[in-house]
């Protein structure tokens, strides 16, 4: 979303936020609320500033449109005012990364990314819509979030030290929903950003008990149950299993 005649970004922001705060109260849980601020570079920069007025915490920006100048451009000012956490969305990404034979890849993408500072990016979901095999995403994973980087030369990566440059959160999106988390958590381990859109809102008993079973999901795999035996005595992942099915 940017900002269509239909749906202003500064309303959606604002009714946004004030859900985002109500949901806190009543969850007792922080939320956050990744407001998309591509755009031209000055207008951008005053998109930022302006969530950052209203309270807001996190900004998304596409990382490919908006492109590596004005990305760095975002960051320094963040860096000095803003101090939102910046999420990386990569859309378009495949137009220059999907083909092995030409363009540069998705891991050279999130390099990129950590270098000029921004906070989390999207790495794939090897088991949902995108494209991106295990071992890619993996090690995309670690390339964003380790300090030394092993070599690996079938790969084609050196040895690397980031030494002082701060590290990424992996996020992993597109096409997953509650049965996926099992397998999904056991390739990349704990230290991920999971983001369920339809595997949330499109739960058989609506959006608040996708959430549900989305959590629930979770807490089964760091309680180390699986999610059938965990589904017997949590109504909304049994429902969303129904749905969908464990993978």
């Amino acid at each position: 979303m940017a900002n269509m005649k239909f749906n202003k970004f500064a309303e959606r922001v604002k009714e946004t936020l004030k859900l985002k705060e109500k949901a806190e109260k009543e969850t007792g849980e922080k939320k956050l609320y990744l407001a998309n601020v591509t755009a031209e570079c000055m207008e951008m920069l005053s998109r930022a500033e302006f969530v950052k007025d209203l309270g807001g915490e996190s900004i998304m920006v596409d990382i490919c449109t908006t492109g590596f100048s004005a990305l760095q451009t975002l960051c320094n000012e963040n860096r000095k005012n803003f101090k939102l956490i910046l999420h990386a969305h990569r859309a378009m990404h495949a137009a220059f990364t999907r083909n092995p034979k030409h363009g540069i890849s998705m891991l050279v993408l999130a390099k990129l990314c950590r270098l000029i500072g921004l906070d989390e990016i999207h790495v794939g979901a090897i088991v949902g819509k995108m494209v991106g095999k295990a071992k890619e995403v993996y090690m995309i994973g670690e390339e964003i979030e380790k300090q030394i980087i092993k070599e690996d030369i079938a790969a084609h990566v050196l040895k690397e030290e980031w030494f002082d440059i701060k590290p990424m959160f992996a996020v992993c999106s597109g096409g997953l929903h509650p049965g996926k988390v099992e397998k999904l958590m056991k390739i990349m381990g704990h230290d991920i950003i999971i983001q369920m859109g339809g595997g949330i809102h499109g739960h058989p008993k609506g959006t608040i008990a996708g959430a549900k079973a989305a959590r629930q999901a979770v807490d089964a795999v760091m309680q180390g149950i699986s999610l059938k035996e965990y589904a017997r005595t949590h109504a909304e992942l049994r429902d969303a299993i129904k749905k969908w099915g464990v993978l």
